[in-house]
């Protein structure tokens, strides 16, 4: 794995007087558990804690003392516990709402240990009446791959030095360009990064891709019922090239595809998407239709220069499954 920038952050927590424990917050699949575990090589003891797996979350569940959880704690990892410097990880913290309250009692009671709490959906405990326990613990952002991160997992170091000091020679302006036009198209994702570092292989990018993709999708769902636990009846979703969804207020799931006709301009798309929407379900009061109304008015926008047209939008319901 290449080096990143924020393993200096981690650092400087981690030699800080008065520490907290630190929340990690980042969007899936930016690093947030491999930087841990480079940064875990530095102590004597590690412990992860992944709390999608039950009987981790349940080592919170039960109204026992700190005292009891932190044994737990060492006795679930195989673990003694012995005055030695430790970091314990507890990853997507977001689904045992325990562990959130915990954080406190790490830091007023065992300060010594080093404790990362991380989640994929930290924003949506607050929807559930859950937060972090206010002034005892600190948070830090982590985001995709820089450039710079980008160029040093290319061996790229001498150039790395450079741009940091604004001395790049204007002689390799044009392959330090080069260099950027290929970061955008691989991108920030750390996984991304280091397969295109190891093999210089466009074609392998793509199954990474498709799996972020899909990732990403299944945290669009997520993220919808959280609206509605916020009071949101319905939740329309667009997918760009991939249609739309709605959740509607039963929960149930509907999906319309995108009709194929080239693509003109696609601003103004989202809002004709709403208002075909609400004014198909004020006719029929039919999800399906609604959300088959709100697709179509969305694609007619797309496909012209400006917004949908009444000709347009029935040409295109027309072809519409």
């Amino acid at each position: 794995m290449f080096q990143r920038l924020a393993l200096t952050a981690l650092h400087r927590w981690g030699e800080k007087e008065g520490r907290k424990p630190l929340v990690l917050r980042g969007a899936r699949q930016v690093g947030k558990t491999t930087l841990v575990k480079l940064f875990a090589r530095e102590f004597d003891v590690f412990i992860e804690l992944n709390l999608e797996e039950k009987e981790n979350a349940r080592l919170f569940a039960g109204e026992v003392s700190f005292d009891d959880l932190l044994a737990g704690i060492y006795a679930k990892a195989g673990v003694r516990m012995e005055n030695k410097r430790t970091l314990i990880f507890i990853d997507e913290i977001q689904n045992e709402p325990e562990a959130v309250r915990s954080l406190r009692y790490f830091y007023e009671k065992r300060p010594d240990l080093h404790v990362i709490a991380a989640g994929s959906l930290l924003e949506s405990l607050v929807g559930n009446h859950i937060s972090f326990p206010v002034g005892r613990v600190e948070y830090m952002a982590l985001h995709p791959c820089t450039f710079t991160e980008f160029l040093g997992a290319l061996g790229e170091n001498v150039l790395v030095e450079q741009i940091e000091r604004l001395t790049v020679p204007q002689s390799v302006h044009s392959y330090v360009m080069d260099l950027f036009r290929k970061y955008m198209i691989v991108g920030g994702l750390p996984e991304a990064v280091a397969n295109y570092a190891k093999y210089k292989d466009w074609v392998r990018l793509n199954d990474i891709f498709n799996s972020l993709i899909a990732g990403y999708k299944d945290d669009i769902e997520k993220y919808a019922k959280e609206l509605q636990k916020l009071g949101a009846k319905n939740v329309l979703i667009s997918l760009g090239g991939d249609g739309a969804m709605l959740i509607d207020e039963f929960g149930k799931r509907h999906k319309a595809g995108v009709l194929k006709e080239k693509v003109i301009n696609t601003v103004g798309s989202g809002d004709s998407m709403v208002a075909g929407f609400v004014a198909g379900y004020e006719k029929t009061k039919s999800y399906p239709y609604a959300l088959k109304l709100g697709s179509v008015c969305g694609n007619a926008t797309a496909f012209l220069d400006g917004l949908a047209t009444k000709e347009k939008i029935n040409e295109l319901l027309a072809k519409f499954n």
